[in-house]
């Protein structure tokens, strides 16, 4: 039985749909991962069949764009790139589906979903982080969307439905509509909030209750199985890293990923900081001739994290999903600094289970306070190792995936009686 993963976006949203084709390929099914070639290496290695979306070039130029990552223009920016990638993934689908197909999709993979409901096919949401669920009760929170937590239930409605259909819609509706009417489906609204999470199945939520508790007004067939975690260099036999973390046992590692690329300043700074407190800094990312002369310094462009994480005292990092997920399961405090999309409710969700703070710009003042709390501060270190506990005693992520695809199989393909 052929499985196709449909996902746009970043590493964030891809390696999750790596993650589960690799659990899936173990229980027994053909599995195509639809997204961009970037990805097609890692994918292969994994033994997922690949189909292409885009060019390199397309993702490089994407998550290279400094308006990617600035709140002002970040939603306006991924508009344009998502809706370049519609067609081409259209096309990438539509010549090895058919009705019988089974495709889980990603947020921004509206063209998948528009093909199943062109064939009938059986289409599977995946959400990787609660902030695309809409909810008046726990409104996500977005950089300038903090104020509404102060309002009424009632009051928070009114404002989200505008915010729905003068931002989002705004956007998105009428390339989406235009696409639909080319093919034959009929024109909608509420594109991310309510049509993107219809299905006959479940929407499986990659975040377990205790990050974020199911509200009220979800869709009422989510289902949280819990964080995957995608670990890059599993399969690396050997490193030189084990001498770096012998030589001092307080180790800060620095994940700033992408997002984090137009704020090299605050990164910086916070690197001199960490070292003038007696810490070692092992950097995630490009090479940087500024730290040659310093061997507290260590600058990787991956590592495996399922073997090095735990060893850091601390992480910084830029509140993506998956490494506010992987440092929940090493146990280790989070100092986030966001700048776009899920990045500011992650932080604040980190904070409020007091596994860490969030950094923002006009934090400079107290810059020092929060990087000491993280370093130093025993509740929040306890509080990370409770946390770490619970998730490693509930980690059966792949398991609740493979059953809830094997139930719509059979749902989908049973004829009516």
């Amino acid at each position: 039985m052929k499985i196709f993963l449909a996902t746009l976006g970043s590493a964030g949203d891809v390696y999750p749909f790596i993650a589960i084709g690799e659990s899936l390929i173990q229980a027994g099914y053909d599995v195509y991962l639809c997204t961009n070639p970037f990805f097609e290496k890692t994918a292969l290695e994994r033994h997922l069949k690949f189909i292409s979306v885009g060019t390199n070039e397309n993702y490089l130029a994407a998550v290279n764009s400094k308006r990617l990552w600035h709140p002002k223009y970040a939603y306006k920016e991924i508009c344009h790139f998502m809706m370049q990638q519609q067609q081409p993934l259209y096309d990438a689908l539509n010549s090895v589906t058919d009705e019988s197909s089974i495709i889980l999709t990603s947020l921004w993979a509206f063209s998948a979903k528009m093909l199943s409901e062109k064939k009938g096919c059986c289409v599977i949401p995946v959400r990787v982080s609660p902030s695309t669920l809409m909810s008046a009760y726990e409104t996500a929170l977005h950089r300038y969307t903090a104020w509404l937590s102060h309002f009424p239930i009632r009051i928070r409605r009114i404002v989200l439905g505008l915010i729905e259909r003068y931002i989002i819609d705004r956007e998105l509706a009428p390339y989406i509509n235009q696409f639909r009417v080319s093919i034959g489906l009929p024109k909608i609204h509420k594109i991310l909030t309510s049509w993107t999470h219809k299905t006959d199945s479940n929407v499986i939520c990659l975040f377990p209750d205790w990050f974020a508790a199911p509200q009220p007004d979800w869709p009422r067939h989510i289902k949280q199985v819990g964080f995957p975690l995608f670990n890059l260099l599993a399969h690396q036999e050997t490193d030189d890293l084990d001498c770096f973390f012998n030589a001092s046992n307080k180790t800060v590692i620095f994940m700033p990923s992408w997002a984090l690329s137009a704020n090299n300043s605050v990164v910086a700074e916070l690197i001199v900081k960490v070292r003038k407190k007696g810490f070692q800094c092992l950097i995630i990312g490009n090479k940087n001739s500024l730290y040659d002369h310093d061997k507290g310094i260590r600058i990787e462009n991956h590592i495996n994290l399922e073997k090095y994480l735990h060893r850091c005292v601390a992480i910084i990092h830029h509140g993506g999903i998956g490494t506010t997920a992987q440092s929940f399961f090493a146990g280790i405090p989070q100092l986030i600094i966001p700048s776009a999309f899920d990045q500011f409710d992650n932080a604040r969700r980190i904070s409020n289970l007091n596994c860490g703070l969030a950094l923002s710009e006009t934090d400079d003042a107290i810059l020092d306070e929060k990087l000491g709390r993280i370093l130093f501060d025993r509740s929040i270190a306890q509080h990370c190792c409770y946390i770490k506990n619970q998730f490693q005693a509930n980690q059966n992520v792949y398991e609740q995936i493979v059953a809830i695809v094997r139930a719509a199989q059979l749902n989908h393909n049973t004829p009516m009686v």
